[in-house]
C-alpha cells in the first residue's frame, strides 16, 4: 500500500490529528487507548514524528499500529525505518525482508531496502533495486525518484543523486510543481561543488513558493560559504521575516553582517538575539569583536567580561581581553590575562607572541625577542610572530634579517596587514628604491597615516623626485 499524502493536504486537519494523538498517549485527552486510528493515520503520524527525530512518539505510534495491524507490511516498514534511524541496521534489514516476503512488489518496502543496502555499503545491490524502481508506469514515480536521489545524496554519491533528482524535476506533478525535487537537487549540486546550479535550483523553488523558509535558509548558507555576505544577509532576513519565531534565522543574519564587516548593523541583531534566547558567551564575544573593530574599547571590554562570567574557562575570551589591554597599553592587565593563558597552554605559539608584545611595550626587548622566537619554534608559520620579529629587526636596523622574516610571512599570507608597508620601508632603508616603490604601490589604502609612518623613518623621502607621487 502506497501512502497517499493527498489525504492530508489540510494542514489544520494534520495538526489536529497530531495534537489529539499526543494528548491521548500523554493521558491528557478524553480518548480511549483503542481510539480508532486507521492504518493511513498511523503511518502519517509515524512519518511526522520520525521527521522530527522524536523516537519516543514513533515508538508510541508503532505500539498501537503493531497491535492493530500485526501483519501489515507498511507498519513493518515503519518499524524498520525506526531501527535504521537508531543505527540498528541488522534488525531493520531483517524486518524489511520479512515485510517483502508478504508483499514483494511494495515500492515503499523496496525503497527502504535500497536505503538500508546503501548504509550497509552494499552499493551494487542497492543500485539494482533503485534501477528496478525507475518505472515510468508508476503513478508515484516522482516521489520515488526524490527518495532515491535523497538516499544517494545522504551517502555522498552525488552523481547518482543528481541523475535521479534531475529526472524527478522533469516529472509532471501539478501538486507541488517539482518543488521538493528542485530543493533536493539544489542540495546535491551544492555538495558536488556546483554552486551556480544549486543557486538556480533554489531560485526556481522560490519562484514556486517565495515563502519557503528552508529554501531561503539554504540559499543563505550557499551565499555565506561563497563569501557573498550581502546576499546571505538578505536571504536570512527573508527567512526571519517568514518565521520570526525561528531565532536561528536572526543569528545567521547577524553572523552574515559580522562577516561582511558591517559591525554597527550586526550589534543590534546580536542584542535582539540575546533578548529572545537569553545570554550566551558566544553572543557576547561576537558583540565584543564588533566593538573592537569599531575601536569602541570600553564596550568591547564590557562584552568580553560578560562572556567570561558565563564561561570562565574560555581561553579565547581571555586572549581577546589580553589583546584589548595591550592595545590600551594596560600592561599589568594584559600580563594578568597572559599569565593565565600560558599557565593553561604553555606551548601555544600565540600566547608566547602576546607575552613578547607585552614585554616589548614594557621595554624588555631581549626577553620579548626570546618569547617571539619561542612562538616561532612552536609554530614556524605564525605570521604575526614573523611580522613582529621583522618589525623588531627593522627598528634596530638589521634590515637583511628583517627581510628574511618578511619573506617568510609573505609566503604564508601576502595580504597580512601592513606587510607591504614594512617591505617598502625595509627596501628603502637598503637603498633599493625601485623595490620600495613597488611595495608602496601594493600597499592597500596608502593614506595619510601610512605616509606619516614612512616619513617618520625617512623624512627626506618627500623631497625625492622618484617618491613625490606618493607623498
Amino acid at each position: 500500500m502506497r501512502f497517499d499524502e493527498s489525504a492530508y493536504l489540510d494542514s489544520e486537519e494534520e495538526m489536529q490529528l497530531i495534537e489529539d494523538f499526543i494528548r491521548m498517549v500523554d493521558g491528557k485527552g478524553t480518548f480511549a487507548l483503542s481510539f480508532d486510528y486507521d492504518e493511513e493515520d498511523l503511518i502519517f503520524l509515524f512519518d511526522h514524528f520520525i521527521s522530527e527525530d522524536d523516537n519516543l512518539r514513533c515508538e508510541q505510534v508503532l505500539q498501537m499500529a503493531e497491535t492493530k495491524y500485526p501483519t501489515s507490511p507498511d507498519i513493518m516498514d515503519c518499524r524498520a525505518r525506526l531501527f535504521a534511524s537508531q543505527g540498528n541496521l541488522s534488525k531493520a534489514f531483517d524486518i524489511i525482508n520479512k515485510a517483502l516476503s508478504l508483499d514483494e512488489t511494495n515500492v515503499d518496502l523496496m525503497l527502504t531496502k535500497g536505503k538500508l543496502l546503501l548504509q550497509l555499503k552494499k552499493d551494487a545491490e542497492a543500485d539494482e533495486i533503485f534501477k528496478q524502481l525507475n518505472d515510468p508506469e508508476d503513478p508515484y514515480l516522482y516521489g520515488t525518484l526524490v527518495d532515491i536521489g535523497s538516499a544517494y545524496r545522504a551517502m555522498e554519491r552525488y552523481d547518482l543523486a543528481i541523475h535521479y533528482l534531475e529526472q524527478a524535476t522533469r516529472y509532471t506533478n501539478e501538486r507541488d510543481n517539482n518543488e521538493e525535487a528542485l530543493f533536493e537537487l539544489g542540495i546535491a549540486y551544492e555538495k558536488a561543488d556546483k554552486k551556480k546550479s544549486a543557486e538556480m535550483c533554489y531560485e526556481k523553488v522560490l519562484d514556486f513558493n517565495p515563502y519557503s523558509k528552508q529554501t531561503w535558509m539554504a540559499l543563505g548558507y550557499l551565499h555565506f560559504f561563497n563569501g557573498e555576505y550581502a546576499k546571505s544577509t538578505e536571504a536570512f532576513d527573508y527567512a526571519y521575516t517568514i518565521d520570526p519565531q525561528d531565532t536561528s534565522c536572526l543569528w545567521l543574519k547577524a553572523n552574515s553582517l559580522f562577516s561582511d564587516m558591517k559591525f554597527k548593523e550586526a550589534i543590534p541583531l546580536f542584542e535582539e538575539y540575546t533578548d529572545l534566547t537569553g545570554e550566551t558567551a558566544e553572543c557576547y564575544n561576537f558583540m565584543a569583536d564588533c566593538y573592537m573593530s569599531l575601536q569602541e574599547m570600553e564596550q568591547a571590554k564590557e562584552m568580553y567580561e560578560r562572556a567570561l562570567r558565563l564561561d570562565p574557562d574560555n581561553l579565547n575570551t581571555k586572549y581577546c581581553l589580553c589583546e584589548l589591554a595591550l592595545q590600551r597599553k594596560e600592561t599589568q592587565e594584559a600580563q594578568k590575562w597572559c599569565d593565565q593563558l600560558l599557565a593553561k597552554e604553555p606551548n601555544n605559539s600565540e600566547h608566547h607572541r602576546l607575552q613578547a608584545a607585552i614585554l616589548y611595550v614594557s621595554g624588555q626587548f631581549d626577553e620579548a625577542k626570546r618569547h617571539m622566537l619561542r612562538a616561532l619554534e612552536i609554530d614556524p608559520n605564525n605570521k604575526y610572530a614573523l611580522y613582529a620579529l621583522a618589525t623588531d629587526c627593522f627598528e634596530i636596523q638589521e634590515y637583511v634579517e628583517a627581510l628574511s622574516y618578511l619573506r617568510r610571512a609573505e609566503e604564508i599570507d601576502a595580504n597580512l596587514e601592513n606587510l607591504s608597508l614594512l617591505f617598502a620601508l625595509t627596501h628603502y632603508a637598503l637603498g633599493e628604491k625601485n623595490l620600495a616603490l613597488s611595495y608602496i604601490a601594493q600597499t592597500e589604502n596608502w593614506h595619510e597615516t601610512k605616509k606619516a609612518i614612512f616619513l617618520e623613518f625617512f623624512p627626506d623621502a618627500k623631497n625625492d623626485p622618484d617618491m613625490q607621487n606618493y607623498f
